[in-house]
Formats: C-alpha cells, structure tokens, sequence
C-alpha cells in the first residue's frame, strides 16, 4: 500500500513542477512582447521613413546605371536572390571551414547540424533568409502587376535587400538588436509593397499617416525657431542689464 502512495505522492509533486513551468513559460512571453512590439514598430517606421524622404535616392541612382528605372524593384529581386541561396550559403560554408577547420563534403549536412557559435550562427542567418525570399519574391511581383508607383516599389526593394544583408551581418555578429531591426524592417518593406498592390485605400492611408508626421516636424521647428528667438531676446537682455549696473559702478 505504500508504494502506491508514494507513486501518487510522485506524480503529484511532478504535475505540479510541470504546471509551475508552464506558468513560467506564459509570463516570459510577456516581457518577450514588451520587446518585440517597440521593435517592430520603430522597423515599420524606419522603413517608411527611409521610403518617404527618399534617403536611398543615390543607391537607386546607381542602379539605374545599369538597369532601366521600372525595373529596379525587379533587379532587386534578382540580387536578392543571389544573395538568399548564393551568398548566404557561401558565407555559412566559410565560417563552418575556418571555424571547424575544415568543410564535409561527403555529409554537409551532418555537419551543420553540429555546428555551434559563430558557424551556427551563419549557417541559421543563410535558412532565414531562404525562409524570407518567398514573401519578398510575392511582395516584388504583386507590386509590378499592378502597376504600384514605380518609386515606391523601388524605395522599398532596395530597403529589404539593405536590410537582408543587415540581419546576415548582425546574425554572424550576434548583434541582437540590430538583427531584429533588420529583420522586420525588410518584412515591413514586403508588407507595405503587398498593402499598395492589394488596398485601394493604402496609399491614401500611408500619406495620411505621414502628415502627422510632416505636422509634427513642422511644429518642431517652429518651437526652436520661437525658442532660439526667446533665447536671443534673453541674451540681449541680460547685456543691458550688465551694461547699465556696469555704468552706476
């Protein structure tokens, strides 16, 4: 009679490990929250920003050297995929090779599947960015179909493959900040490419939106335009006032 008591008295205690862990597990997802909104907001609006103010105008430029202008966004694509399933594996590869000493040939991929730090962290940036092209390749060709504004779709193509090469970087470096910036703000550019091609309204929401913004900028500036003004009007001021205590000493 013992033993089953005992057995029970187990099981017990070992639910209720399980049920303290599950718990746990649910609070940690709320300071992992509390981390990823801010990020994703502050990756969505760098990549408007970045496509509003055209800070990219010289990168498109030099594209175009090469390609025709309605056909940026597509080149793009291209590069990108040259990029995903070229340069990534190429890059995985060598760090594997200079990290283990050597490449497998005969079992790569056993070889990857034991890899650790540096090496594994090339290797992991190589399968996001395969796991990202599919929405990037849909985003691209739903933007060229339908005709969206050939600034835009070029702004934003050369916003993700930017920050693709980002997040590789920041992954190999373990500059975890920097690869979630980079990583949500090459999928803002696919998600706004998408909203443009497929909403009718989109466009009128994303310039309504951006005149908070100008509004705000503008307030901004005349505040320290008045501030700079109160400041000088202080400064005389005060010399006046020196100089007249100055004159009755």
């Amino acid at each position: 009679m013992a033993g089953p008591k005992h057995s029970g008295a187990g099981s017990s205690s070992a639910g209720s490990r399980k049920a303290a862990t599950a718990g746990s597990g649910s609070l940690a997802i709320v300071p992992m929250l509390s981390v990823m909104i801010p990020v994703m907001g502050v990756s969505f609006l760098t990549a408007a920003v970045v496509q509003q103010y055209a800070l990219l105008t010289p990168l498109e430029w030099f594209v175009e050297k090469f390609v025709d202008t309605d056909r940026v966004a597509l080149a793009a694509l291209a590069f990108n995929a040259l990029w995903t399933y070229k340069a990534t594996a190429m890059i995985a590869n060598f760090v594997a090779g200079w990290q283990e000493g050597r490449i497998e040939v005969r079992e790569p991929r056993r070889q990857k599947a034991q890899l650790t730090g540096c090496a594994a962290r090339a290797y992991a940036a190589h399968l996001n960015a395969i796991e990202s092209f599919p929405l990037f390749t849909t985003a691209v060709l739903m933007a060229h179909v339908t005709d969206v504004d050939v600034g835009v779709r070029n702004s934003f193509a050369l916003i993700h493959v930017l920050a693709r090469i980002t997040h590789t970087t920041a992954y190999i470096a373990d500059i975890g900040l920097l690869r979630a910036l980079s990583y949500f703000s090459a999928n803002a550019a696919s998600f706004y490419l998408v909203g443009f091609a497929v909403f009718r309204n989109f466009n009128d929401l994303y310039q309504y939106c951006f005149s908070f913004i100008g509004a705000a900028k503008q307030h901004a500036a005349e505040a320290t335009v008045k501030a700079g003004e109160a400041a000088s009007v202080a400064t005389k001021t005060v010399a006046h006032v020196y100089t007249a205590v100055k004159g009755e000493l």
